[in-house]
């Protein structure tokens, strides 16, 4: 195939994908969530503060600061649609090093099928313009991959330092130290000095993150120290998400949960339901197209005979070892987007019975030339119209509901003072308010004043420049049953509770979901703020002040 055809092609598959891409995106609207934390931390550094975050990696900050310079405005807005930008613009460029990864497995028109589905994948896209670390995350275990699958060590050199910038940018990529290591001592463990020359990309990977780890045993006494890690094995996903810990949760190892639930619970709870969630998210990500390829890629690929088995070895590594160290952590966070970075590595698998099919045809018919191409470009048409039809299934952006998000935080700073808990995401403008108030104040945040929210939370607030002038804080809590949340809610002193009209978050608060539409069945909290009442008319939301119990 013509060098100039492939380009075009490939320029024309990045031009798709990138609308795919900005179906969900709205540029007049705040950034939220992570995102936000991202933003601040970028601003951190510009401020030259680069005090660590407790769960957070320093990688994507560093990038966005990099490009923020470039900005010169008092809106928060404008510094998150950079962000938006950048973002998008990284996962589309990754479709090259994709390509370029499946042209070691298969020529260049499968090559540009591979590209194809990793362009138009529906989760891929959604997950672009929201400013998370998964694009610049993604793009770094595939270029990671592609040089450790070369037979050249000063490729090899490049994969571990690719894999120092993936830990720079999630606490996770650790394990793709781990994986480019196992796949180095499989396929190279035969080539002379091959121990020696480990060393080599041993001291390299070392000599990169060990800036990060330094700081990290400064600021908190253990250069490995990651947040969440002292209540894992609770079990409990909303209390890894508190900002108020119940004493008896603050340190729980692996062998308090043993004693307290026996092995046999405790291999349940964190090994047999981590396996089945993991692949019941699996499964999920697969859809609409790769899976049906998947499976008949996985067994084609035991028998393989087109593509080089040390490729197709070095991708089971890749995914038997990502895979295992993913089973505790789905035990209790079944998360969708920790699995968003081997899409890529699935979509190799998902080609082989694409062009087992097509170059050889069945026992019944076999393709011509001609027939071959038409069939390819029918099937990247089938992926592009399947992705199409399943990105409706995702939420785009309300532009009044936004605007009515933020009118509700502005009437809630206003008019009320205390500690206001978030029945789920109701909250939103809150924290978007207190970082433009006065304008630009969000600039001048600094990571060294809130390197342990957990602590702060109910004196400061979350992540504001100005948290002390702060009249009304939102903080999430941790309760198995409504008497608790009273107890807690008591011993803290929280006076609100906010709720949407689709119920609160049944993984947070349970046992509020019938007090939007039965307030009287809940008799110490009384209703003080309705959307209704004042005209909302897409985003619907009740307040309720807790009447607490003397």
């Amino acid at each position: 195939m013509e060098k100039k055809k492939i380009i075009i092609s490939l320029v024309v598959i990045g031009i798709i994908s990138l609308f795919l891409k900005l179906y969900f995106i709205d540029f007049s609207t705040y950034i939220v969530s992570d995102a936000t934390s991202y933003a601040l931390n970028s601003f951190s550094y510009l401020n030259n503060d680069f005090t660590p975050i407790h769960n957070k990696s320093p990688g994507w900050p560093i990038l966005i600061s990099i490009f923020s310079q470039f900005i010169d405005s008092e809106s928060f807005i404008d510094y998150g649609n950079m962000i938006k930008i950048l973002s998008i613009s990284i996962s589309t460029i990754t479709i090259l090093p994709v390509y370029l990864l499946a042209r070691k497995w298969f020529p260049e028109k499968y090559s540009l099928v591979a590209a194809s589905f990793f362009a138009f994948e529906p989760h891929l896209n959604n997950n672009a313009g929201i400013g998370y670390t998964e694009p610049l995350y993604i793009i770094f275990w595939v270029i990671a991959f592609y040089f450790i699958s070369s037979d050249k060590y000063k490729f090899v050199l490049i994969a571990f330092v690719i894999a120092a910038l993936a830990w720079w940018v999630r606490w996770p990529g650790a394990i793709l130290f781990v994986i480019l290591s196992v796949i180095y001592f499989v396929n190279f463990r035969k080539i002379k000095n091959g121990y020696l020359k480990y060393l080599g990309c041993l001291g390299i990977f070392i000599a990169l993150i060990l800036p990060m780890l330094l700081q990290r045993y400064e600021e908190f006494g253990n250069p490995l120290y990651y947040g969440i890690g002292s209540q894992f094995f609770v079990g409990e996903y909303p209390l890894l998400q508190s900002d108020i810990i119940n004493k008896s949760a603050e340190v729980y190892s692996v062998f308090d949960s043993i004693k307290n639930i026996g092995f046999l619970n405790f291999l349940n709870k964190f090994i047999v339901s981590g396996i089945i969630n993991l692949f019941t998210e699996l499964a999920k990500i697969s859809f609409p197209y790769l899976i049906l390829l998947i499976p008949f890629g996985i067994l084609f690929s035991f028998r393989a005979f087109d593509q080089d088995k040390k490729l197709i070895r070095s991708n089971w590594i890749l995914l038997i070892i990502s895979f295992c160290s993913l089973i505790l952590t789905f035990s209790v966070v079944p998360e969708k987007r920790y699995l968003l970075t081997f899409i890529p590595f699935l979509i190799l698998f998902s080609i082989i019975p694409i062009q087992r099919v097509v170059t050889y045809g069945l026992s019944t018919f076999s393709f011509s030339e001609k027939q071959k191409n038409v069939c390819l470009i029918m099937i990247i048409c089938i992926a592009l119209v399947s992705s199409i039809v399943f990105m409706q299934r995702y939420d785009t952006s309300n532009e009044l509901e936004l605007e009515e998000k933020t009118k509700f935080a502005d009437y809630m700073l206003n008019n009320f003072e205390g500690t206001i808990i978030d029945g789920g995401n109701t909250l939103q403008g809150l924290r978007y308010l207190k970082l433009v108030d006065p304008p630009g104040s969000f600039k001048m945040y600094q990571n060294s004043n809130h390197n342990n929210p957990q602590q702060t939370m109910l004196k400061e607030g979350y992540l504001v420049p100005f948290a002390s002038t702060d009249k009304l804080i939102s903080v999430s809590m941790y309760a198995k049953t409504l008497d608790e949340f009273m107890m807690i809610a008591k011993e803290y002193e929280i006076d609100y509770i906010s709720i949407r009209e689709e119920g609160p978050e049944q993984v947070f608060y349970p046992y509020f979901d019938k007090i939007y539409t039965n307030e009287s069945q809940y008799h110490f909290f009384e209703k003080v703020f309705d959307s209704d009442e004042r005209g909302y008319k897409e985003f619907k939301v009740k307040v309720f002040k807790i009447n607490l119990m003397d």
